[in-house]
């Protein structure tokens, strides 16, 4: 292997989280109580890697991979023997979600929401050698993200559906001289609609259409800038 690591830095994640909060529609949007969902944990790592494999050729990546986990089965049903406590028992006991005992709105092992088992993206840049001064390059953009669980209980997620993965090219070509930086840019190379939120905008119960919020279209542009 030819070339020089430039940097690399590595963070492993334990995290132990107690009574993880969700916000919880009721009724009307304008309405949300925060409850306590049960305890959580998050197991993972992240890295970032910049390594020049020649001269003018640089590649550089950073990633994360994740296994974000409830570890309690969520009831939102007082614990019949302290009633000051949740319950996260499996099935829930008989109250405020029916009269007999029902299964967990989200169960020990669920995802955690918004969280993607893996998000990462790849660059690599090729600068050319000078012309009249001018430093001219080139670069390549990939971001990749893998499904994702757009809320807690079951029973949203069934209504919502997942967040599909996705991934996303970015294309650049551009000079540079004395700070000054002009760029030819097309982001979203292939014009993919990737979902970057589902959300329903009230309580599932009342709102059982969901949205998406897209990745931004194809663009075609130039950008300019100046270091002073």
């Amino acid at each position: 292997i030819t070339g020089a690591l430039h940097q690399s830095n590595t963070t492993a994640i334990f995290i132990n989280q107690l009574r993880e909060k969700i916000g919880v529609f009721f009724g009307t949007p304008d309405v949300t109580i925060i409850r306590n969902a049960g305890n959580a944990r998050i197991r993972g790592i992240e890295n970032e890697l910049e390594f020049a494999a020649t001269a003018n050729l640089t590649l550089s990546t950073a990633f994360t991979f994740l296994d974000p986990k409830l570890t309690q089965d969520y009831c939102n049903e007082p614990d019949p023997a302290n009633p000051n406590q949740q319950a996260h028992s499996n099935p829930c006991p008989a109250g405020l979600g029916g009269a007999t005992p029902y299964t967990p709105l989200a169960p020990a092992g669920a995802n955690l929401p918004t969280s993607p088992k893996f998000k990462g993206n790849i660059i690599a840049r090729y600068a050319l050698n000078p012309i009249a001064d001018w430093e001219p390059n080139v670069q390549a953009a990939w971001v990749y993200q893998t499904q994702t669980r757009p809320a807690l209980r079951t029973g949203d997620v069934a209504v919502i559906g997942m967040q599909p993965a996705y991934g996303l090219v970015d294309l650049s070509a551009g000079v540079e001289k004395n700070g000054m930086n002009i760029q030819f840019i097309i982001d979203n190379v292939a014009d993919r609609r990737a979902e970057l939120n589902r959300f329903t905008p009230c309580t599932v119960g009342v709102c059982t259409r969901s949205y998406a919020i897209p990745s931004q279209p194809r663009t075609i542009g130039i950008k300019f800038g100046q270091k002073f």
